[in-house]
């Protein structure tokens, strides 16, 4: 996947509430879409990676402080706050 960035380490199963830093900085210029995806072991048929919603970040965030999105998805039944800072 073309400009994928997947934190490093193992994958990390998520419950309902749970809150797992990510802590990948990325570069913002005008605006960038940040889409979460999950990592399908494969299965039977070979499953392609879900996506759970995205958020869009801008330059215009810088200096705000910690923001807070919301990332959906109507196909996965999923919603997940993405807090992020733009320095």
């Amino acid at each position: 996947m073309e400009n994928a960035i997947w934190p490093s380490g193992e994958p990390v199963r998520v419950a309902a509430r749970d809150r797992i830093p990510v802590g990948v900085p990325i570069t913002v210029e005008g605006s960038q879409d940040i889409f979460l995806f999950d990592k399908e072991e494969g299965g039977l048929f070979g499953s392609d990676d879900d996506v759970l919603g995205s958020v869009t970040i801008s330059e215009d965030d810088r200096g705000m402080g910690p923001l807070s999105k919301l990332a959906h998805s109507e196909e996965e039944h999923s919603f997940y706050y993405v807090n992020y800072h733009v320095d």
